[in-house]
């Protein structure tokens, strides 16, 4: 590095490192001074504690393991998959639902994504807002003809586990 750019470098880290310092020094010019006496401590001792503990306390909480896990999750998008009826033409579903479909004030797509077999996966906030779009596909028979609608449906995840001994059967 040329030596201009190191000094000026080196001016802004003392700049701020100078703010830093400020900052610190009016952090504890406010703070109360300590008592001097005995009789000062009495004093402080006829202090509300209450008001004390809820000004030394952070303003953000940091949640124990038990609470963070308890939250309430956001709820997951619904989600549907759309597929091409004939195989031998290429269709773009997307400029295809765009064009056939207007979207915006009946129901809400929050997301699109690309599948194998030129298909797409439709996500949506609600599960009206599925059943909207699937009505609006089936009440249009230029869709019907060329888009296949297809509902996921929830799987239990299932795990092999190999080297286990015959006894164990569950």
């Amino acid at each position: 590095m040329s030596v201009e750019i190191t000094s000026e470098i080196n001016e802004q880290v003392d700049a701020l490192e100078s703010r830093f310092q400020t900052q610190q020094d009016r952090q504890l010019n406010n703070l109360p001074l300590a008592p001097k006496d005995i009789a000062d401590i009495g004093i402080a001792a006829t202090i509300d504690t209450a008001t004390i503990e809820t000004e030394t306390e952070p303003k953000e909480m940091k949640l124990t393991y038990a609470e963070a896990t308890n939250k309430t999750s956001t709820p997951k998008p619904k989600t549907f998959l759309l597929y091409p009826n004939n195989e031998s033409e290429e269709i773009n579903l997307i400029k295809l639902l765009k064009t056939e479909i207007k979207i915006g004030r009946d129901f809400q797509i929050k997301d699109v994504r690309n599948l194998q077999n030129q298909g797409i996966s439709v996500d949506c906030p609600s599960q009206q807002d599925v059943v909207k779009i699937l009505e609006s596909i089936g009440n249009n028979p230029s869709l019907q003809e060329k888009i296949k609608p297809i509902r996921t449906k929830k799987y239990l995840p299932k795990c092999i586990v190999y080297g286990l001994e015959p006894e164990f059967t569950k």
